[in-house]
């Protein structure tokens, strides 16, 4: 299950099983479908979903899998991975000891770049003040983003805060599934100017991407395009590069945001390709 066709990574590194809904972006979860599949007996996901009258769910457990954890240190080519696609790092079943053991390969397995992302930064902090000289723990992985999942105005407002408090060089946001339009202009540029050419201040902005996609699979709410184009303007105006997935619509064809202001799209920043050339 490394190889993933999310397309903002390149391989999942599933080092911990089982999660919980915690917000409206989970409703139609495809980790709960995908874990079904495998959670027979003997299976990986085995005892982690249950199948109710309002269909799949996890169970709300979260499991340490240490045999996952070296499995970077075999990967030789440079990679983008995406840490625990199937559930979160930070989930409250997660001891401290394990979260270390999993920053100590990411340090280790330098020539990759790793991509955190989590639904709940609360523990996060909490993990950091549980840790000694955490912002040296933090500042070392520069081959690390840490980001949160923000579907819509009330989570926005609750997690990139949070997120803001974390003492990581590397802070994204994946607004994904983007359920309602968002305004994240002010975390998005609350440092200090750090430039200023006739009148323009160029922000070094503390958030260093941003992702948008939309709901997939059976159910799927809809997402409006304007959403978007809203969200990759305030992207655009702070500096933050911005990554828009391939959206389908009603009858399967591929929707593309239009060029907003004769701006060009702003894809990958330039740390995630950082080594990657072929």
């Amino acid at each position: 299950m490394a190889k993933t066709e999310i397309e903002w990574t390149d391989k999942v590194w599933n080092v911990v099983r089982g999660c919980r809904r915690v917000s409206p972006g989970c409703e139609h979860c495809y980790a709960e479908r995908q874990a079904r599949r495998f959670s027979g007996k003997d299976q990986p996901y085995e005892g982690l979903t249950v199948l109710t009258k309002g269909g799949i769910r996890w169970t709300g457990e979260a499991r340490q899998v240490p045999s996952k954890l070296r499995e970077p240190l075999t990967w030789k080519k440079p990679q983008r991975i995406f840490v625990n696609s199937m559930s979160d790092l930070f989930h409250k079943d997660i001891h401290h000891e394990f979260i270390h053991e999993v920053l100590e390969i990411i340090e280790q397995a330098k020539q990759h770049t790793f991509q955190i992302l989590t639904k709940r930064p609360e523990n996060l902090l909490k993990f950091l003040a549980h840790t000694g000289n955490h912002i040296d723990t933090l500042q070392k992985l520069d081959n690390c983003w840490f980001g949160v999942s923000v579907e819509n105005q009330a989570v926005a407002d609750e997690r990139i805060p949070l997120l803001l408090q974390v003492p990581a060089r590397n802070l994204f946001l994946s607004c994904e599934p983007l359920l309602e339009q968002i305004d994240i202009s002010r975390y998005l540029a609350i440092s200090t100017p750090i430039n200023n050419i006739m009148g323009h201040y160029i922000y070094d902005s503390k958030i260093g991407w941003a992702i948008a996609g939309c709901e997939s699979g059976h159910g799927k709410r809809p997402m409006d395009i304007n959403w978007v184009g809203y969200l990759k303007n305030q992207c655009v105006a702070a500096n933050v590069p911005f990554f828009f997935k391939q959206a389908i619509d009603e009858n399967g064809d591929k929707v593309s945001l239009p060029e907003l202001d004769g701006e060009q799209w702003a894809q990958f920043p330039k740390p995630l390709l950082a080594g990657m050339e072929d």
